[in-house]
C-alpha cells in the first residue's frame, strides 16, 4: 500500500514538473542560463524553479495556507480551550440516519 502511494505521488510530482511550461505559472522565472552546467538535462530549467501550487499536499504554499488559515481561526475566536479528536465506525446507524439520499459519511 505504501510503495502504491509513493508511486502516485511521484507520479503527480513529474505531471507538475513536465507540465510548468504549459501552464506558464511563473513567466518572470524563465531565463535563460549561459552555463551548460547550469542546465537540467529534460529541458534546461533549474531544479528550484519548479513550482508546487497550493492544491498539492505537503507543498509549501499548502502548509503556508494552513498556517494561516489556523492562525486567522486564532485571531478571530482566540486560543482554543480545548483540542478533542474523535474516532468512530462511519457505518453506525447513526451516521446513516443524517445522511441524505445518496450521500456517503466520507463526504466524497
Amino acid at each position: 500500500m505504501t510503495y502504491q502511494v509513493s508511486r502516485a505521488i511521484d507520479y503527480r510530482l513529474q505531471w507538475v514538473k513536465n507540465n510548468q511550461d504549459v501552464f506558464n505559472l511563473h513567466p518572470g522565472a524563465a531565463t535563460e542560463s549561459t552555463n551548460d552546467a547550469d542546465q537540467d538535462m529534460e529541458g534546461g530549467r533549474h531544479e528550484s524553479e519548479s513550482f508546487l501550487s497550493q492544491s498539492f499536499h505537503g507543498s509549501r504554499r499548502h502548509l503556508r495556507s494552513l498556517a494561516i488559515n489556523a492562525l486567522t481561526i486564532v485571531t478571530e475566536l482566540g486560543r482554543p480551550t480545548f483540542f478533542i479528536t474523535f474516532t468512530c465506525n462511519v457505518h453506525w446507524p447513526e451516521f446513516d440516519e443524517q445522511l441524505l439520499s445518496g450521500q456517503t459519511p466520507y463526504g466524497i
